[in-house]
């Protein structure tokens, strides 16, 4: 009889450690996942930059110093857009991501 609840034990302690190497993995998964998003949003806001410095020079001449305000005025609002979207998607320290928090 003993033998039989040391064996439960057992296997119960395999699978906890099994599912706890599970959610490890699951949040280094996460981790890259919005590592790339990062990465794909500066690309997409690069992107939107140098379509709208193309269409501005289309309609007519800009200067050089034209050109540098409207790319540092998308560099700002890229930097703002982003930190109150990390602020949004961060999980508080030590909350651990469930099923729920979708």
């Amino acid at each position: 009889m003993a033998r039989d609840v040391n064996a439960s034990i057992n296997k119960c302690e395999k699978a906890i450690a099994q599912e706890e190497k599970n959610i490890s993995e699951a949040k280094e998964k996460i981790r890259k996942l919005r590592k790339e998003i990062k990465k794909l949003k500066v690309e997409k806001n690069n992107q939107f930059a140098s379509d709208l410095l193309a269409a501005i020079m289309k309609d007519g001449d800009i200067s050089d110093e034209k050109r540098k305000e409207i790319l540092a005025m998308l560099s700002k609002s890229e930097a703002k857009n982003f930190g109150s979207q990390n602020e949004k998607t961060t999980l508080p320290e030590g909350k651990i991501f469930n099923g729920n928090d979708l």
